[in-house]
């Protein structure tokens, strides 16, 4: 009862199906039909075309396959089960089953479960025995008569255990495959009521079906009139592909088959012609029409990367819209659309194209997904710092109130906080560090609860105060202590239904959907993925049929898995916009218009490879042994180039091909195949008829440069950031472009005056240049405070610096996670405070008495000293690392053993005695401490400045007539070999100058206490010394190079001072820019800006600060 059609999709095969609806309709237009095809899309592409045949289309049911299979059961009244179609659910049962069965032992099999995707690639061979309609007893009986051997036997022995007890597991789980429904349905088809309510059934497009599906349809042949539209050409090589299906499947029913005429003037098919003789007569005359008739209608276009290609074809379609084209008479096609989601929806909606479109968004993209991913993760992750501020900045993650209620959260000063307590995951660290830091700040708020005339810089730097309200930090430790508890209520291991009850809950109590700031659109989206989500945990109920446990890492990896299967629909729902489809759902459906995107190597056509573990040629020997049609994998190739000729006869006046030249990186790319025989076809048209239009009609070039792209486009084909941007390159006034659009003309003037500024070969600094002028209000705030010689070597270094670390208080804080023990700041903190603690033990013990030197053992003191701080360590800071931390630790003790060996015995060379540890010294200059100090420091407000330090160590040798004193400063960072002498007088190393004033002072006011007897106050020298440098080093300014200096460093000192008043802060003049290599603000100083060096050589304003950088050190007369 089966009549075929034979011929093309266009326009043989969509005439033929109109003509004989029209037919049946003819007498009785009530006449009912049944019109069925593959997909949904080419079943809208066929309901268009009878809707315009107002006559035919009443009375006539559209369907797919699925559709139909379902309703024959429905109206036959069979039970199909519970149909699962989420693949995930199968993968997890494969895999479940794996772990339970120990017969499945072979080396071949376990090398394959190695894989991570082991239980996926599996199920894809399940499925396709399911669709074939091969049963685990078929392939038993193929292994018991031996007719396949070797290594394959083994594995068709293991498919085969593992097949059957898949099935019996679907069974008792009551789970009906999608296949399992054409089973029943072609079982009850003979029968099926619904079947005999139409008078003719109209079979349409497809052209290749499962072994089940075949049995379902030869029912339908059997027993029910019908008419099959097959694309299928005999005669033409690109129907390779379907000729196996016409010849042992559509023969079999077949009682007439009617070839439809070709028209060979209808789309771009001809260009598949495999050769061309080199002779005039040969030519292919379709050939020859279409290229010399119609050379505008072809073009090939090469680009760089996925997103010029969907940018090139927005450009394009805008022009075709110009040209009259409506929207959804163009489409737009790949071998698959999934490298170009992203793009799509940004490029079209950028370019107000409007859309419908095959592809989904996967919803794992959505911040929602991320949000609960990052929730369900948090606990493997061990709190991870960035991840924890992840989830408590997402609008999605509804903070609990932990007993704050009415406080409003602050992820900001979170993350702030975190970084400045080096938090870098353990909830046992956050929980610690944040109790810390609420003891720390109670007790600063005890002692200093407000800024006043004695909090210094320097004592802010030491204590590393976090400006963070206490309200805060108690927030988000209860935060913390009850997302712990809550995620630690979750079992370890529990059923399935446990599982998804508890992950459940704690995503109810934890998300929530934002309707603040977003449109009803998004809230509808959110509200279907929060649906989905809940609708996976749902399915995931299906599991526990199982009756295993499962662990909570396996359940959230499954779910998680899960989310990437699910997905949302791009483009506008219900509009009339271009067609966006991947060439599978492009078939049968007619474009005007058609772009074909991807057309490179391994792209369209895709690259193929057999099944690892039912290879081709066993496919092969089931098919021929019981029958069945199981496909063979590399016959995909033969679809491919199918495919390609669909698409090329889908095209009706326009057809563009483009391909990547090269990738967004600039990889090179190789074209497809299909476009190079497309491209030789042309030129040997070409060369055999000289008239033929020549190459460049038919290739558009896309250029990588934008200035290229966008000067090459007309400007109504730009979107609004384009014309912005050409008008910018091309140095045309902006102002009548910004009133047209209604763009905010005081920004852009600002902007400008910043870049022209900027950018000005000027012979002066301008405010862009650190020059801000008046610094009167900052000022008056400053010298309450005091200036710390670290901060004013950072001025020497780089007034921008300074400029933006102390006056606009930037803070570059260092990632946490990104350090490999402990931070830098840390561990210079670690060797101060274990030196400090050995010299103020050993001076307690009476050490440096000579008495009571046997007595004590220097290198065990510092060994448990040490100790003690690694522990404390230990105690407050997370350790990633703890091998590399133990060699650190070994690595620290032995820095500081050479060191107290050194100095212990320098000590007893010399008659220095360690005397005052960690001091810290204040000035003023009404302290009146030298007279050479205010002569050098007069100017308007200089009285009031303070300077303020600590001094690692003042060393004394006391005698007869005066007493000597040495500075010691101890250094773990990098080694400088500056001289020092050299390096002060030009501000670059100030520490030692100020601590040899600041020592002084401090001996005269102990003498004035009486506490040190009244004799004169001698320096010997004052040291820098590297603990950590490969040798131990020391840079010294003696007393006599002190007093050579001493006037040259203040006089700098007073220029720095007076520069910061005048609000003058340059980036550093100095030529050497191997410092700038390791500053934490060179992203934004712009010192390699060519503009503002010449303005730096320029301005008159820095002549003093040049001159400094070149200082050299005075010698005094001898006389």
């Amino acid at each position: 009862m089966l009549s075929v059609k034979t011929g093309q999709y266009h326009p043989s095969l969509e005439n033929s199906l109109i003509d004989t609806i029209k037919s049946f309709k003819k007498d009785d237009p009530l006449t009912p039909l049944l019109v069925v095809s593959p997909t949904n899309w080419m079943l809208s592409r066929l309901q268009e075309r009878v809707s315009q045949e107002a006559s035919a289309c009443i009375n006539i049911h559209f369907m797919n396959f699925y559709a139909l299979a379902n309703e024959i059961c429905r109206c036959s009244g069979i039970n199909i089960g519970r149909v699962v179609k989420q693949s995930f659910v199968y993968e997890c049962i494969v895999q479940e089953l794996l772990k339970q069965q120990t017969t499945i032992n072979t080396a071949l099999l376990k090398n394959m479960f190695s894989m991570p995707t082991h239980s996926k690639y599996l199920f894809n061979v399940m499925q396709d025995l399911m669709d074939a309609n091969i049963c685990a007893t078929d392939l038993k009986a193929v292994i018991k008569e031996g007719l396949i051997d070797g290594e394959e036997l083994q594995k068709l022995y293991n498919i085969a255990h593992l097949y059957d007890i898949f099935i019996q597991r679907l069974n008792a789980m009551n789970i009906s495959y999608y296949s399992d429904v054409y089973r029943f349905a072609a079982a009850s088809a003979k029968d099926s009521k619904f079947l005999k309510s139409f008078t003719h059934i109209l079979a349409y497009g497809f052209y290749d079906l499962t072994g089940i599906e075949q049995d379902f349809w030869g029912e339908i042949f059997r027993f029910f009139p019908t008419t099959l539209f097959l694309p299928y050409q005999k005669k033409h090589t690109a129907f390779t592909y379907v000729k196996n299906f016409f010849e042992s499947f559509v023969l079999r029913f077949a009682n007439s088959i009617e070839e439809l005429p070709e028209d060979t003037s209808h789309g771009f098919s001809c260009l598949m012609i495999s050769e061309l003789k080199e002779h005039a007569d040969n030519i292919n005359p379709s050939l020859e029409k279409l290229i010399n008739q119609k050379k505008s209608i072809i073009k090939t276009i090469n680009v760089s990367g996925k997103k010029d290609e969907l940018w090139t074809v927005a450009k394009e379609i805008l022009k075709l819209v110009d040209e009259d084209y409506k929207m959804e008479e163009i489409g737009v096609v790949a071998r698959t659309l999934e490298p170009y989601t992203e793009a799509i929806n940004k490029i079209f909606k950028e370019h107000h194209i409007p859309f419908i479109t095959s592809v989904q968004e996967p919803i794992e993209k959505y911040p929602l997904v991320k949000a609960i991913q990052q929730l369900l993760l948090l606990k493997r992750e061990n709190y991870y710092r960035p991840v924890v501020i992840d989830l408590l900045r997402s609008p999605y993650f509804k903070i609990p109130a932990a007993g704050h209620k009415g406080t409003i959260p602050r992820p900001d000063q979170w993350d702030l906080l975190s970084r400045k307590l080096y938090i870098r995951g353990d909830i046992n660290c956050w929980l610690s560090r944040l109790k810390q830091a609420k003891s720390k700040l109670s007790e600063f708020n005890k002692s200093d609860n407000k800024i006043n005339s004695d909090y210094s810089e320097v004592e802010d730097e030491a204590k590393g105060y976090i400006h963070i309200p206490a309200i805060q930090i108690e927030f988000l430790e209860n935060i913390l202590g009850k997302l712990s508890n809550d995620l630690s209520s979750i079992p370890e291991k529990a059923s399935w239904s446990v599982m998804s009850e508890r992950v459940e809950q704690l995503i109810r109590n934890y998300i929530s959907l934002p309707f603040e700031g977003i449109n009803s659109d998004e809230q509808n989206k959110v509200q279907l993925i929060l649906d989905k989500i809940f609708g996976l945990l749902h399915f995931l109920h299906t599991i526990d049929c199982l009756r295993e446990e499962v662990t909570q890492d396996q359940f959230i990896d499954t779910f998680i898995d899960a989310c990437r299967h699910e997905a949302l629909p791009l483009g506008y729902e219900n509009c009339k916009g271009v067609k966006v489809l991947d060439a599978m759902s492009a078939r049968g459906i007619q474009f005007r218009a058609l772009f074909i995107l991807g057309l490179n190597e391994k792209v369209f056509p895709r690259a193929i490879s057999e099944d690892p573990f039912l290879r081709d040629h066993t496919r092969r020997k089931l098919c021929e042994v019981l029958g069945n049609y199981i496909p063979e994998k590399l016959k995909g190739y033969e679809e491919e180039r199918l495919l390609f000729y669909f698409l090329l006869n889908a095209a009706r006046e326009r057809l563009y091909l483009l391909y990547e030249r090269s990738d967004e990186a600039g990889k090179p790319r190789i074209p497809s195949h299909y476009l190079m025989d497309i491209l030789q076809n042309i030129k040997a048209a070409n060369k055999i008829n000289a008239s033929l239009t020549d190459k460049s009609a038919f290739e558009i070039y896309v250029s990588r440069s934008i200035k290229e792209k966008l000067r090459n486009k007309e400007i109504p084909l730009l979107t609004l950031r384009e014309i912005g941007i050409r008008l910018a390159l091309e140095h045309i006034e902006f102002v009548p472009f910004l009133k047209t659009f209604g763009k905010d003309q005081t920004l852009f003037n600002h902007l400008k005056t910043t870049s022209d500024n900027i950018e000005d070969y000027k012979t002066c600094l301008t405010a862009y240049d650190g020059i801000v002028g008046d610094m009167s209000e900052w000022w008056n705030e400053r010298i309450h405070q005091s200036f710390s010689p670290t901060s004013m070597e950072t001025f020497g270094l780089c007034p921008f610096k300074y400029f933006l670390k102390k006056v606009l208080e930037l803070e570059i804080f260092e990632e946490p996670e990104t350090i490999e023990l402990i931070p830098a700041i840390d561990l210079g903190t670690l060797y101060h405070n274990i030196l400090s603690d050995l010299y103020n033990s050993l001076i307690e013990k009476r050490y440096f008495n000579e008495t009571q030197t046997k007595e004590i053992n220097p290198l065990e003191l510092l060994q448990d000293i040490t100790k003690k701080h690694f522990e404390r360590i230990e105690s407050e800071l997370p350790i990633p690392y703890p091998v590399l931390w133990e060699v650190k630790k070994d690595e620290i003790l032995n820095f500081l053993r050479r060191f107290v060996q050194w100095d212990i015995e320098q000590i007893k060379q010399e008659g220095y005695i360690p005397s005052y540890i960690e001091q810290t010294v204040k000035l003023g200059l009404h302290d009146n401490i030298m007279k050479y100090l205010s002569e050098y420091l007069e100017f308007p407000g200089c009285q009031k400045i303070k300077f303020g330090g600590k001094i690692d160590r003042i060393d004394l040798k006391i005698s007869k007539d005066k007493v000597d004193f040495r500075v010691i400063d101890y250094k773990s960072g990098k080694f400088s070999n500056d001289n020092p002498l050299k390096s002060a007088i030009r501000g670059k190393r100030l520490q030692l100058p100020f601590y040899i004033i600041m020592a002084e002072h401090f001996l005269r006011e102990e003498l004035k206490k009486g506490r040190l007897t009244d004799k004169d106050i001698n320096l010997e020298k004052a040291s820098l010394v590297y603990l950590t440098h490969d040798e131990l080093e020391e840079k010294s300014i003696k007393g006599e190079g002190w007093e050579e200096i001493k006037g040259q460093c203040l006089e700098t000192l007073r220029e720095f001072l007076q520069y910061i008043r005048d609000g003058i802060f340059p980036v550093s003049l100095d030529e050497d820019t191997q410092k700038c290599s390791w500053c934490e603000f060179i992203t934004v100083c712009r010192r390699s800006n060519h503009p503002l060096q010449f303005r730096l050589g320029k301005d008159a304003r820095l002549k003093r600060f040049r001159e400094i950088c070149n200082l050299r050190v005075k010698k005094k007369n001898s006389n």
